[in-house]
């Protein structure tokens, strides 16, 4: 899942209903979006109970409102949209600003998506999450009183964030520079998607790994240990945090072929370095949010 920003970025790349073995229950804190799958499957059971008409988009959105003004968490759309949005073998590249989106195919049977849990629980209402978001709306605040056209941080870049940097907060400063170059990052991820360049899906994952441990800062030691072990993984095309960060997963993007030897050697860095047992999750991007029958 390509995205972050506090929702202040063009948009993101995330995947859609996520088949993956969590031995029947998705763990507390993992930072899979549990909290958005139960708000989403909630909605869409009241929305055919009541048969209120409501689309999935309005699905979501409500569902994102609940997590703002409910549970306090300053967040986006983008999990709740995917929950709700999902389809087989397909990511989304979703524009926060207007919610226009597009299907990306992920069809690669060579490939794997695999999570590994650090195993570090994830509550956002107790973390910096909303301080970041803050920081980046400080930000855009700064920005727009030098151009009075940019309302986020989609409408800057790094060249006017450069102009300006001496009157900015140094953690502001980073906040920005990383959410301009994330939302490069998913451009250009989704053009290599539509390439077939899976490299350059890994790099970027790499290096937005790196952004969100050093300029974004959301990321934590075990976080940390998790990517750098996977990066050093032959097989494995890219790593990074996934979520809201603070805990929870990375995701990793592995050669099917290489799958074993990933467990592996993963195995070794959660007992060596992180002195847990291992948890690691093969995953799938599957349809969203249905009724049973």
């Amino acid at each position: 899942m390509l995205g972050g920003g506090g929702g202040l970025q063009r948009g993101g790349l995330a995947g859609g209903g996520v088949d993956c073995v969590f031995g029947g229950n998705v763990p507390i804190g993992c930072g899979v979006s549990g909290g958005a799958a139960l708000e989403c499957g909630f909605a869409f059971g009241l929305n055919a109970m009541l048969g209120a008409g409501l689309f999935r988009v309005a699905l979501a959105q409500l569902a994102q409102r609940s997590e703002n003004r409910f549970v306090g968490v300053n967040c986006g759309i983008m999990d709740q949209f995917a929950s709700c949005m999902g389809r087989e073998r397909r990511l989304i590249r979703i524009d926060c600003r207007d919610l226009s989106y597009q299907y990306v195919p992920f069809e690669r049977d060579d490939l794997c998506l695999v999570l590994c849990d650090s195993q570090v629980p994830r509550t956002l209402t107790t973390s910096a999450y909303n301080l970041r978001r803050a920081q980046c709306e400080q930000g855009v605040a700064q920005l727009r009183q030098h151009d009075p056209e940019i309302q986020s941080l989609r409408d800057s870049s790094m060249a006017a964030i450069e102009a300006i940097r001496d009157e900015m907060d140094p953690a502001v400063y980073r906040r920005c520079t990383y959410v301009v170059a994330e939302n490069q990052r998913v451009l250009a991820t989704c053009a290599a998607f539509e390439r077939g360049d899976m490299a350059a899906v890994g790099t970027a994952m790499n290096a937005s790994h790196e952004g969100l441990a050093h300029g974004y800062e959301v990321s934590c030691p075990e976080l940390d240990i998790l990517a750098e072990a996977a990066q050093a993984i032959p097989g494995v095309l890219g790593a990074r945090m996934m979520g809201g960060g603070f805990g929870g997963c990375t995701i990793n993007l592995v050669e099917a072929a290489h799958l074993e030897a990933f467990h592996a050697g993963m195995a070794v860095a959660y007992r060596d370095r992180l002195g847990k047992p291992p948890a690691i999750h093969v995953c799938r991007p599957t349809g969203g949010t249905e009724l049973l029958s």
